[in-house]
């Protein structure tokens, strides 16, 4: 099981997890994120 790190950055608006997506998002409330892809990644 993954468990949810620190964030790697936040403020009062947001928060940033650094982490293998496969494993971070299916944690992640529905709705929760915008968007997530590899950085450096074709848009």
């Amino acid at each position: 099981m993954t468990v949810l790190r620190q964030p790697y950055w936040h403020d009062s608006q947001a928060a940033i997890y650094h982490g293998d997506a496969q494993h971070v998002l299916p944690k992640m409330l529905a709705g929760s994120a915008d968007c997530a892809s590899r950085p450096g990644a074709a848009a």
